[in-house]
């Protein structure tokens, strides 16, 4: 092989590598346009408070009661899992 056929070769291999190394390195992960800071925390947001929002929703009326009852029922299937 000619060197000028190798050095085709090998331009071609790095301009191919060059942007996965670019993409790979800048902390994005999944689709091309996900947001760069993907990694951080999330707003105020945080796992343990899901059976309260939870019981916050309602489509009625409910007692004070009937609300922590709920609440409870929710933490308690939460910890079984």
């Amino acid at each position: 092989m000619s060197e000028a056929y190798l050095l085709i070769i090998t331009e071609s291999e790095m301009t191919e590598v060059e942007p996965v190394l670019d993409f790979a390195s800048s902390g994005r992960s999944g689709r091309r346009n996900a947001l760069p800071d993907i990694l951080g925390s999330p707003a105020g947001v945080n796992p343990t408070d899901l059976p309260l929002k939870l019981a916050e929703l309602s489509l009625t009326e409910e007692s004070k009661d009937e609300k922590v009852l709920f609440r409870n029922h929710v933490l308690t299937v939460l910890k079984s899992i």
